[in-house]
Formats: C-alpha cells, structure tokens, sequence
C-alpha cells in the first residue's frame, strides 16, 4: 500500500505532536515531559519526500517515540495493577506522604473511580499518546510513499511545435512568478515574526521573556542603522530563539508539576515571579486525582484581568512552531541582491543562485559616457547577478548632465569617473516606485504620475510621523520623561528644516524611547512587592503596572509607538549614506536595486516585470473604467489638478536642491 508523502509529514508533524501535547497537558508529570519533548522535536524534522528514501533521522524519531510511550504505558499499568493488590481502598491511600506525592509527581497517579473526566487521568495520557505513536509508526515505517512501478520508456521523439513552445515559456514564467512572490513572503513574513517576537516579549513581563523582548530591539535597531546584516547572523538568531522558545515552553510545564512549585519553588515565591512562572494547573489532597485548570488563588474576577497569564504559555508554544517553519522556509535567504554591500534590500543577504542568466555591467575606460552593456551569462563563475546599471534619463535632466560631462573633475574624480545629475534618497525612491508600476522604458501614465508623486511625497516626509509618535507618547502617558519628548519634538517642530534636525537628533531620539521601553518592561513586572513604591516615582509620575492586562496594553502602545522612530533613524542613515556615494554608486542601486530591479535577462527581472505588468494591467483597467463614469467637466478638472500638484511638487523639490 502507498501513501502520499504529504501524510506522512502531517502525521509526524501534526497528529503526533498534538496528541503527545494533549496527553501532556491532562497530566502533568516528570513522565510527560518527555511527551512535549517529542512534540517539540516533531517540528524539526526534515520533510518526507516522494522522489526519495525515507530519512533516516524521522524512521529513528519515530522508533523513539513509540517504544519511550510503550515503557510509559507498561510502567503506568503495572503500577495501578499493585495499587489495587497493596491498597484494596481508598482509606488507606494516605496521598500527602512524601512518597505517594513524590509518585504522583512522577506521573504514578492512583486511579479513583468517580465516574468523572478527572478519573481517567490516571491513564488517558498514556492511552492517547501510545496509539497515536504507534500509529505513526505503522504508517511511516511500514507503509511506501515512493511508486515503484516503473513507466515503460521507449523512443523518445523529439517534437517542436508553437504550441508546445508556447506552454513551456508560459510554465516559466508562472514558476518564476511565483518564485517572485515567494521571495516577497521571505521578507513579509520576516517582519511578522520580528513583530511577533515583541508580543512575546510583552505579553507576561518576566525576566525570562524579557530575552523576546531584547531581540526584538536588537533586530529593530539593527535595522534601523541602516546596516546589512549577515543571513547567517540572521538564522543564528532564529535558532537561538527556537532553542530559547522550547526551554521556555519546557520551563512554564515543569512548573506545574505539584511538586515542583509546592516543595522545591513555591508559588508566589520572588524567584517564581522574577521569572515569571505562574501556577496554572494544581492538584492538592484530598483530590489528588483533579488537576483544576484555575489555581485556588484565583477567582472569576482576576481571571479575567489576568488572562495574559494563561495566555503566556501558548504564545511561546505557537512562538515555537512558526518560528521553526519561517526558519525552514527563509534559511536560503531571498534573491535579488547587488552584492554583498547592498543596502537596500532586506535583513538577510542573498543565496539563491539564479540559473537564468547573469546581468554584467561593463564599463570601457577609453570612452566615458558608454557606459552599460548587458548580457546573458550562464556560464558564469558566479550565479549573483550584478544588476542593470542602465542610465535613468529623462529631458529635464540631459542638460545639467552634458553640463556636467565637460568639467574634467567633479568630488574629486578623474576622467574615467561617470558624470551624473545629483541624485539624493528622493530620486531612489521615486525611481523605484517607477520601476513597479512602469515597465522599462514605457511612459508613464497620469495614473501612476500621481501615485507615485503622492507615495514620495509621504516617504519624504515620513519624519513627521515619528514626531507625531512622540507627541502621542507624550500625551497618552504623563511623566516628566513624557514632558522630555513633548518639549523635544515641539523644539523640533519650531526649526526651519525640521526634517534635517529630526534626522540629526535621531540617534538619541531612538535610545531614550528604547530607555523608556526598557524601563516600562520593569514597571510590568511582577516585583512591586520587593521594590514598594519609592518617592521619586511618584515626584517622576511613573507607577507600576500590576494588573497583567494593562501591562500588555501599555507595553504594546508603546511598542506601536516606537515603530516610527526606527523609521526615523534608518531614513537619516539611508541620507547620510546617499549622500557619501558616489553618483556611479548611487545610479546603480537606484537601477539595479534588489526587490524593484530593473533586470530584463535575470530571473528576477523577469519576475518583477511579470508583477509589474499585472498591477499596471488591473490599475489601467480600473482607471480606465473610474474615467469613463466621470462627467466631462469634473475629468478636466481633474487633469488640471494633477498638473498643478506635479507642477508644485517639482518646485518644492527645486528649493529643497538650493537649501
């Protein structure tokens, strides 16, 4: 019998794990353990595929698994069998000795038949954990996933047809469409699982998570400096996190063992809430046999205020699993860079190698001014493509670049350096926005002008939202450092060229909000009982949050908050980078730039172009039809409008050149 290799991979990586996860939960014991044990290393495994053998490492995972719940189950049954020779009735079963809650933690719970769920939790566990292993080992071990049969071959004959010519090139650029894509969602989900990291983080403030939390900031601010960092740094982090993840997720459930936050760390205890374990699941004499999912010092009214804490230990565990699958789907990194000092593309560098082609850039010493060629090279030692370095020129500019390309010097240069127009972060982005809503060379319409223009427009001025932040901040939560951000961006607001100062002040703008973080984080945790409440916090105007629900909010507005001021930093960096360039420099990242490149042979080029065209497509069509049902006078005045607002524009561009 055959099964697809898809079911394999969903049984080990789904139906096993939450059935060992399920039977975990219903007991908790030091025998468990090993149950989520085995469900967070499920997640790890490599896939099954059908053109292959099994991989060895998941037919010995498997094999593991089912003989660790085989003894389990053994173990579990022979003791309730000498439970019932040794202790014939429940009225000699004295369950607070040292011994019998020493077995009980163990995972030996005497069974006590009430009729009830909480009986069954002497041996459910064991039940559904032993059938779900062992039938995934019937399945994975004993069952094919590979078709043996063998497809009698005989001439091959060659066809060539349009048809099939046709269907071949319109398979390719599917394949390369949806490899566009797919590297679009290697970065999407990049910034997803950062941001999810902070909510981790947040979510029940502790030493312990305060570790999510840290990376987070490390990752935003690293981000924010306008530096590459390394796709190796980058799945380091990530492990290290998946590491961290499942010792959390490991910590919070040996926690719940009776024994363990009764004897050894008790409840309430200053190091159990340093680090933030918290009592969910208990089970006390005289019904050992019930494990209440709310603890005794809780009641209906704190468990509302105090579901973040509950909450916590599911956050980590789906932390865990998304973390492992994003890891699994961006470890080689997305395609599309420059090289390896390109600044304007993701947090991870390139891997990919790209078998389409190579996009050269040549540049002949005797003439200045020939500049690019571009060429197919799959032969190539090197599968990066280089980029297309193709000038951008349009008739505004020709004349300030032949003006340009008499003077012998310009910065410092010789006579084999490029003369090209001043090109500052504003062209870069205005150019890569052109680059996706324009194909190479077409003209562009009234339609994407005006996107466009709107789009740099509000990427130009981007500083104004990280001000607005601080104002909010500010306004929001009282305190004289909240004063210290108010009078800051109102000083900021008062100069001339308040994006210049904004920029300049950004660094320390970023490490005092990145202060108030850190020191709201210690404000959320739950250590008001040691510290109390000294008097100059209250002359400050800080407090500490002690409910679990307005720590998370308070935590995640600021948070939110904070966003805008990473922007503000990267944007000021990005300028002071432009701006040390060269204009050789500068022209090739705005034409060869990562993600919106302009390369016609690579595959990426293609794919971007293939993108391209859709949105240009549904964006004509769309525009086309708003047109139609407009009345004539108002489609004037429209057109009119638009010129007036390009026409501005440009002039506040000119004066922005002169400053």
């Amino acid at each position: 019998m055959t099964v697809p290799p898809f079911v394999k991979s969903c049984t080990v990586k789904l139906v096993l794990p939450a059935a060992l996860l399920s039977a975990a939960i219903i007991r908790p014991s030091f025998l468990s353990i090993g149950y989520v044990v085995f469900a967070l290393l499920s997640a790890v495994l490599p896939p099954v595929r059908k053109s292959l053998a099994l991989p060895k490492v998941i037919g010995t995972f498997v094999t593991i698994n089912f003989l660790f719940c085989l003894a389990v189950a053994l173990g579990i049954g022979s003791y309730q069998i000498s439970e019932q020779f040794v202790h014939k009735n429940d009225r000699t079963y004295i369950c607070n000795r040292s011994d019998t809650t020493l077995f009980r933690s163990i995972g030996l719970v005497r069974f006590h038949p009430t009729g009830t769920f909480d009986s069954t939790r002497a041996f459910l566990p064991e039940i559904i954990a032993l059938s779900a292993s062992l039938f995934t080992f019937i399945l994975v071990m004993f069952l094919s996933h590979r078709d043996e049969q063998l497809d009698v071959v005989g001439d091959v004959v060659t066809v060539r047809s349009e048809s099939g010519r046709e269907q071949r090139r319109q398979r390719k650029m599917a394949a390369i469409m949806w490899s566009a894509i797919g590297n679009s969602l290697r970065r999407l989900t990049n910034f997803v699982l950062f941001l999810f990291t902070a909510y981790v983080g947040i979510v029940k403030p502790s030493a312990i998570n305060f570790t999510y939390f840290v990376a987070f900031l490390f990752i935003s601010t690293w981000w924010a400096t306008y530096t590459p960092l390394r796709h190796g740094v980058y799945n380091q982090i990530k492990k290290f996190l998946i590491f961290y993840s499942a010792i959390h997720f490991l910590a919070i459930y040996t926690y719940q063992i009776p024994i363990v936050h009764n004897d050894w760390l008790p409840t309430g205890s200053f190091i159990s809430r340093l680090f933030g374990l918290t009592t969910l699941m208990d089970s006390t004499c005289p019904d050992w046999w019930k494990f209440p999912f709310v603890p005794p010092d809780f009641n209906d009214d704190d468990l509302i205020m105090k579901w973040p804490v509950y909450a916590n230990p599911i956050v980590v565990l789906i932390f865990y699993y998304i973390t492992v699958a994003q890891y699994k789907f961006t470890r080689n990194g997305s395609r599309q860079y420059i090289d390896d000092n390109d600044y304007g593309s993701s947090v991870h560098e390139e891997r990919f190698v790209s078998s389409s082609g190579t996009v050269e850039t040549n540049v002949d010493d005797g003439i200045v001014g020939q500049l690019i060629s571009i060429s197919e090279s799959s032969a190539a030692p090197s599968g990066r493509g280089r980029g297309n370095t193709l000038l951008l020129s349009d008739a505004s500019s020709q004349n300030e670049d032949e003006a340009r390309s008499r003077s012998p010097q310009r910065n410092g240069e010789g006579q084999n350096s490029i003369p090209l127009r001043k090109v500052t972060s504003q062209v870069v982005d205005r150019n890569k926005l052109s680059n996706i809503f324009n194909k190479p060379g077409e003209q562009e319409s009234a339609a994407s002008k005006g996107m466009i223009a709107v789009m740099t427009f509000v990427i130009f001025h981007a500083y104004s939202i990280a001000l607005a932040a601080m104002m909010t901040w500010a306004l929001l939560y009282h305190s004289i450092f909240g004063l210290v951000l108010l009078i800051l961006t109102c000083i900021l607001w008062i100069f001339r060229d308040t994006r210049k100062s904004s920029f300049t002040m950004a660094p320390l703008i970023l490490i005092y909000c990145e202060f108030l973080l850190v020191l709201q984080y210690f404000l959320s945790m739950d250590i008001h009982q040691e510290i109390g409440d000294p008097a100059w916090m209250d002359f400050v105007g800080i407090k500490w949050a002690t409910i679990p629900v307005h720590a998370l909010i308070i935590l995640s507005v600021q948070t939110l908050l904070s966003l805008p001021v990473f922007l503000l930093l990267r944007l000021a960096r990005r300028e002071k980078y432009y701006e040390s360039l060269t204009d050789f420099e500068r022209q090739r990242r705005i034409n060869s730039y990562g993600t919106f490149g302009a390369s016609k042979t690579g595959a990426g080029g293609v794919a971007v172009a293939k993108v391209r065209c859709f949105l240009v497509i549904n964006a004509k069509i769309f525009t086309t039809k708003m047109m139609s049902t407009l009345p004539p006078k108002l489609l004037r005045m429209l057109k009119k409008g638009g010129k007036m607002f390009r026409s501005s524009l440009f002039v506040a561009q000119q004066r922005q050149k002169q400053q």
